[in-house]
């Protein structure tokens, strides 16, 4: 999380999130938290990685 301007984490904030990209097995996501007001109070940033367990059949196999 980064930080840019001081908030109340008790009052009422956005969490707008959007992953602009998603392949190969991995994920990232960015995130903007609004205060009330409108103003940006700080960005969040995310990665991940998704592995099918060893053993285990496809979710979705019509999609192979």
């Amino acid at each position: 999380i980064h930080f840019h301007r001081p908030f109340r984490a008790d009052e009422w904030l956005c969490h707008a999130m959007y992953a602009p990209s998603a392949s190969g097995g991995r994920g990232f996501a960015l995130g903007e938290i609004y205060n009330e007001e409108g103003d940006l109070v700080a960005s969040t940033t995310q990665e991940g990685v998704i592995r099918q367990r060893p053993g285990l059949p496809p979710k979705y196999p019509e999609r192979e």
